[in-house]
């Protein structure tokens, strides 16, 4: 009888041991093994630090780069300002290299051989098979169900939302307008009304919760959670408000996309100068940073073997800007790179809502040259936040 208190003992000793082995398998053994694995092939790497990784000096460099304002003599070359990491750790470990967001291996690929060779994802532009044929079924009926289709539904809604933001601008003549956020609504409000239709509040309460969603991603993306516990509890009041919001948000969109996928289904779906300009922007300010993919399990991608959960990072900024691939004159604007259309390394899975964005573009940027000249604010400077364009006299 005297031993019985023992048990509990050993039991709560037993689960602290498993705990602290789980801890610092995650923590330590895991992270230093894939960096062994990862040099042995030559893939070299800013080191490990305990727990945090390289979270602290990927921190620092941010916050070292947006308490000055923006060099405006160097206003293409954004690389620096919106992915400083990215931009310092390519000139010293090369092209491919590996760094740590915390405990968590992320695989940054700027090759163009091997991002062509090894895009994965669950959605349809990576998805195979089945699952891709479905998914660009019920695409297409979206956005390319043929030019008098587009005529009649899409392109009047676009020159609506356009005729509003010109009327708000028409009570600021001589004034400065932001037109990061002029075109955040105007992008807003066409999809509303073209994915909504007259519903076009259900719409701006989609992009609210988007909206407030980015800004925590922003604000935690190199915060560092207690491992293992993290997963299971929610810790910060941001944690708890994203859960909601992707809820919400998911909630959303399934309503919509089950009260439209029956008509889908039915086939019921109510320039060169121009397009040049527009690819040369999109290349200079890519509209995303990057591309990430989760490996769940060991693959091999060009001459290397990476093991499972690494994630592949594509960096589009440093990809759109590599003199390797553009030529020395990379970060100049050159609209004439694309006189013969989007370059030929792109594969026909491409954002099968290209056309609607490019079409909204050229509506919008022909309905607004025909009214306005912009003339470049010589005394601006930048936010703290990259993101934001400058301000134009209209």
């Amino acid at each position: 009888m005297g031993t019985m208190p023992i048990y509990p003992s050993c039991f709560v000793c037993l689960a602290f041991l498993s705990f602290l082995f789980m801890f610092l398998n995650k923590v330590w053994w895991t992270p230093v093994r894939i960096q062994s694995m990862m040099r042995s092939q030559g893939i070299k790497c800013p080191s490990y630090k305990f727990i945090h990784g390289n979270s602290k000096e990927i921190t620092n460099m941010r916050t070292s780069v947006v308490s000055f304002p923006l060099d405006l003599s160097h206003v293409h070359e954004l690389l620096p300002r919106v992915q400083p990491h990215i931009h310092a750790w390519i000139k010293l470990y090369g092209m491919n290299f590996l760094f740590w967001q915390g405990p968590h291996a992320l695989l940054v690929v700027t090759e163009p051989d091997l991002i062509k060779q090894k895009l994965l994802g669950g959605g349809s532009v990576a998805s195979k098979g089945e699952k891709r044929f479905k998914l660009q079924k019920i695409s297409n009926h979206a956005f390319h169900a043929g030019i008098s289709l587009l005529s009649q539904n899409m392109i009047p809604a676009f020159i609506a939302s356009v005729e509003v933001m010109l009327e708000r601008w028409r009570q600021h003549d001589g004034k400065e307008i932001e037109l990061s956020h002029e075109f955040k609504i105007l992008t807003s409000e066409m999809i509303s009304r073209t994915a909504f239709g007259s519903s076009y509040l259900e719409g701006q309460h989609i992009f609210d919760m988007l909206e407030t969603m980015v800004d925590i991603v922003v604000r935690n993306n190199f915060k560092m959670t207690i491992p293992v516990i993290g997963k299971f509890v929610k810790l910060s009041a941001d944690d708890i408000e994203s859960d909601k919001l992707q809820q919400d948000i998911s909630n959303c969109f399934l309503n919509m996309i089950n009260s439209r996928e029956k008509a889908a289904m039915e086939g019921k779906w109510d320039g060169l100068e121009v397009s040049m300009i527009i690819n040369e922007s999109l290349r200079l300010y890519c509209p995303a940073v990057q591309i990430a993919r989760i490996v769940h399990k060991e693959v091999r991608l060009g001459t290397f073997i990476l093991p499972a959960n690494t994630e592949i990072v594509v960096p589009i900024g440093a990809v759109h800007h590599s003199p390797g691939i553009w030529g020395e004159d990379a970060s100049h604007f050159k609209p004439e790179r694309f006189a013969d259309g989007v370059a030929k390394t792109t594969t026909a899975r491409n954002c099968v809502g290209s056309n609607f964005s490019i079409t909204e573009t050229k509506i919008a940027l022909a309905m607004i040259l025909q009214r306005y000249r912009f003339t470049f604010i010589s005394n601006y400077k930048s936010c703290s936040r990259p993101c934001k364009s400058p301000p134009y006299w209209m």
